[in-house]
């Protein structure tokens, strides 16, 4: 059996870690070449409690909230995007939208829905049939999920369990006009 010492066991950890480095940094659209140390340990991070417990993730973990509330479910994607930095978007791309029900999906519930633009209620409660205003801020995350990682976005799977069957034949075109709209912007971008 081959022993190991000291010195071979930390070149091992230092390669492994290089690796999960480039791993994650591979994963990024808007950031090309990542030099920040604390950006890159972040990257290196994929579990989601893991993320969230990190001292470093925390101290860089701000959202700023724009003053204007979007008016479609498109232009809440967008805003998001534009709102977060790669700390907070990494966050989003390994945590399920489960995860931000109680804190951010509560925020953005309260700001961009309850006390939002008409336009942006009717497109998500008379268009596309939403039951729920717990389901328009889970809607909006798991769309902006998707659109931050590589493929494609499916809308109708992200409303799979919070339609009847009735609801899904008449919101149909407007499920398919937002994956369009936000597939096209995403293509655009490079993503």
């Amino acid at each position: 059996m081959l022993k190991m010492n000291k010195v071979n066991r930390n070149n091992v950890k230092i390669v492994i870690y290089l690796i999960i480095l480039t791993i994650a940094s591979c994963n990024l659209k808007e950031e090309k070449k990542i030099t920040d140390p604390e950006l890159i340990h972040v990257l290196s991070i994929n579990n989601c409690d893991s993320l969230m417990a990190d001292e470093i993730f925390k101290k860089h973990n701000q959202i700023k909230w724009p003053d204007k509330k979007p008016k479609s479910v498109v232009e809440a994607v967008l805003k998001l995007d534009k709102m977060t930095n790669a700390y907070n978007k990494h966050l989003f791309r390994i945590c399920e939208p489960i995860e931000f029900h109680l804190g951010f999906g509560m925020m953005l519930r309260n700001e961009w829905i309850h006390t939002g633009e008409e336009e942006l209620k009717d497109q998500l409660f008379n268009k596309l049939k939403l039951k729920h205003f717990d389901y328009s801020s889970g809607l909006i995350l798991g769309l902006f999920g998707e659109y931050i990682k590589n493929g494609e976005i499916h809308l109708m799977e992200q409303l799979g369990d919070h339609l009847n069957a009735d609801s899904m034949k008449t919101a149909r075109i407007e499920f398919q006009k937002i994956e369009d709209e936000l597939n096209k912007i995403k293509k655009k971008n490079g993503g």
